[in-house]
């Protein structure tokens, strides 16, 4: 794959009942690449979308809680400790996953609940190496 839109159509095509994929840099909400064929998903409404990711896997709750955890462990706090998370929205599921080697990206799956959560996860790791190298 040479480009990270590539990356992301590949992971749509592998994962029946898929809605879209992203890669968002969590220091910028700015997308990286994007695949999806839902025709009211403009560029707004993507960047909203981006926007609220971050603020899950980056957020001001979030380092919140990892300050509370090193605490209470006795610790140093260990920032973006989120590498994996799933979620069901409605009537869809939300896959999340850090991206290796690049803490600022995270990539993203969102599908229908009728996917199978096992090809959700299977097609967006194996394609993390891929998105790291396109990634600066």
């Amino acid at each position: 794959m040479s480009n990270i839109d590539e990356v992301c159509k590949q992971i749509y095509n592998e994962v029946p009942h898929a809605i879209g994929v992203a890669v968002v840099d969590t220091d910028s909400a700015m997308i990286l690449g994007v695949y999806h064929e839902v025709p009211h998903f403009d560029q707004e409404y993507l960047d909203a979308v981006a926007g609220a990711a971050v603020n899950m896997v980056r957020g001001r709750n979030t380092y919140a809680v990892e300050d509370m955890i090193a605490e209470r462990r006795g610790k140093t706090v260990q920032r973006n400790s989120v590498t994996e998370m799933q979620m069901n929205i409605g009537s869809t599921f939300h896959f999340m996953a850090a991206v290796p080697g690049k803490p600022y990206a995270y990539a993203f799956l969102i599908t229908e609940q009728k996917a199978n959560l096992g090809l959700g996860w299977r097609a967006i790791r194996n394609a993390l190496p891929a998105i790291a190298g396109c990634c600066l």
